[in-house]
């Protein structure tokens, strides 16, 4: 029991250390590779841990314009997206309950899209809005109710909107960086007003910890090992998949011959570097195919890192996609390559397992979890790794269909939106109950 109470609290030590902003500057400096968001992150740190609250308030204001304009889309998104149509099946009754997501933009991405599906998947029974700090323009989503509400001074904001909304829940998709001082004001208000807060924790990165969380939970186990902690405040719930879209007849096979990745191109999970294996397999095998679907800042680097290896002929760049493009594009691929330098979960990658697609990739974060096949992973940075384990099933049909095939049943068994969605909808009925049971 002693030894017990000492590990437990080393443990609450480590986890106050790490939540220290000197702590977190650290981190953000060494290992965080380098963008425009980064640079805001590091600069809200030094304010926070260097400048008077006075100052820092004062400043709010300045950071908050300059998030929104580092989450801006570039120009080529702007003109070649186009906004999802939230399907909703039904619409609830005024009696039901209500739920709030909290996110701090609503542009293209993966906690983005779990909201959707939420709002898909559980419109008919349970009222969800979205409050955000930023909607892009053109808007990513139409069909769902999008407020915003801009980083301020104070929590007044936040406190009116959850006045006027009177959820039940307030559901907050965290993921910090340059953002948690909006996501901070948010879970603030919602204590002040005693509102249930649901905290998903969808990167790789320690939770906000508050009273107002009754539930953190996390997108991969490894996440919430990491990160988490043991008790029943802390849970895993997969990211679901819709995958009716994602899926092969029979007998349609992947084809041979193209190797591709889904992702937007930025650094929160790609750097420079993730070109480079892709590079090496046509290098390797000059007849393959390479499909890198999506855009971003590293656009341009991929682009001319192709260049000066004289491979640009095989590569073809979609820059960004809307989301009903995406099943035609995985269509193409024999491979997916996920040469990743952090990952918490990232639907990309249950696309295409359910599309029968083999999946390599680094061995980084929640990649092995999710497809629970080491022998195709590389280690971390391990370019000619990853390359030599993607010509080598480029080279074996027979082995890409038995591994696809297992793939696909992982995937239906685990990562799909209907799992997900009664795994939430569990969530906040239980949720609602215990408020209930609460004495005024």
């Amino acid at each position: 029991n002693q030894v017990k109470a000492e590990l437990q609290l080393t443990s609450r030590e480590h986890r106050a250390l790490k939540q220290t902003r000197l702590f977190r500057l650290r981190e953000v400096y060494l290992f965080h590779p380098f963008s425009i968001r980064k640079l805001l992150h590091l600069v809200y740190l030094v304010v926070g841990a260097f400048f008077p609250r006075a100052l820092r308030s004062a400043l709010m204001p300045h950071a908050n314009r300059l998030i929104g304009r580092a989450n801006e889309p570039s120009a080529t998104h702007a003109k070649s997206a186009v906004a999802y149509q939230v399907k909703l099946s039904s619409s609830p009754p005024k009696s039901a309950p209500k739920v709030v997501h909290v996110i701090a933009n609503f542009m293209t991405g993966g906690s983005s899209r779990l909201v959707v599906d939420l709002v898909e998947y559980l419109g008919g029974s349970i009222q969800q809005v979205v409050l955000t700090s930023f909607n892009p323009s053109p808007p990513a989503y139409v069909g769902v109710e999008i407020d915003e509400c801009p980083l301020s001074p104070t929590i007044e904001p936040f406190v009116e909107y959850f006045k006027r909304t009177v959820p039940d829940i307030v559901h907050v998709h965290y993921w910090g960086d340059c953002d948690e001082p909006w996501y901070a004001k948010a879970i603030e208000a919602a204590n002040s007003l005693g509102l249930p807060v649901i905290e998903n924790i969808n990167t790789p990165i320690e939770p906000f910890r508050s009273a107002a969380v009754v539930k953190y939970v996390y997108v991969s186990d490894y996440v919430r090992t990491v990160f988490g902690e043991s008790d029943l405040h802390h849970l895993t719930i997969y990211p679901g998949s819709d995958f009716n879209l994602f899926r092969r007849g029979k007998n349609d096979h992947t084809p041979d011959n193209c190797v591709g990745m889904v992702y937007r191109l930025e650094c929160d999970k790609l750097n420079e570097e993730a070109i480079l294996p892709f590079i090496r397999i046509v290098q390797l095998r000059p007849e393959t195919r390479i499909l890198i679907v999506g855009g971003g800042t590293l656009l341009d680097s991929f682009r001319s890192a192709v260049r000066a290896a004289s491979v640009a002929a095989n590569f073809e760049f979609t820059g960004y996609v809307s989301y009903d493009e995406l099943p035609d594009l995985y269509r193409r691929m024999s491979l997916f390559v996920a040469p990743v330098w952090k990952e918490s979960f990232g639907q990309v990658v249950p696309f295409a397992m359910s599309m029968k697609i083999p999946v390599v990739g680094y061995d980084v974060g929640a990649i092995g979890e999710i497809i629970e096949d080491y022998t195709l992973l590389a280690p971390a940075k391990d370019i000619e790794c990853l390359a030599q384990i993607s010509v080598r099933l480029l080279d074996s049909a027979k082995q890409r269909r038995q591994i696809g095939e297992t793939l696909h049943k992982r995937a239906e068994g685990l990562f799909s939106v209907e799992s997900m969605s009664r795994q939430y909808a569990q969530l906040y009925s239980d949720i609602i109950l215990d408020a209930c049971k609460e004495p005024a």
